[in-house]
């Protein structure tokens, strides 16, 4: 994650929508489904 605060000050009404696991598991979804890619865990 990064710094946000200065887009923020630019768009007071913006918030985080997605955790950073949200993230992970729509990158391995996508990828899964893409490449028919086994990842282990």
């Amino acid at each position: 994650m990064s710094d946000v605060r200065k887009f923020q000050s630019h768009y007071p009404n913006w918030q985080f929508q997605y955790g950073l696991k949200d993230i992970l598991v729509q990158i391995y979804e996508a990828l899964s489904q893409r490449e028919n890619v086994v990842i282990k865990a």
